[in-house]
């Protein structure tokens, strides 16, 4: 069962992502090292926030072209897809 305030993905950079495979295109973008495919998806984005001066507490204070922001169960609509895979967010 799922809660309206779960994480359902992520919007970087104009497109939605899975949690897996945003870390993954942000391998591929070479923002993060390999490492980061073994690391809890959430643990890798405080350690590239704090690298990067980046407060994820205040979504205010960024764009999702600079750094990924959460998207929750609760505003994923049926037609959201990942940017990464393809797939449905849900």
């Amino acid at each position: 069962m799922t809660n309206s305030a779960d994480i359902a993905g992520y919007q970087f950079d104009s497109q939605l992502f899975h949690g897996n495979c945003l870390i993954s295109g942000m391998v591929l973008a070479r923002e993060l090292s390999p490492a980061a495919l073994d690391m809890d998806n959430e643990a890798v984005l405080d350690q590239h926030a704090g690298a990067n001066g980046i407060d994820r507490s205040d979504e205010n204070t960024f764009d999702s072209s600079e750094f990924p922001k959460v998207i929750f169960d609760s505003q994923v609509t049926a037609d959201d897809v990942c940017g990464h895979c393809g797939d449905y967010l849900i």
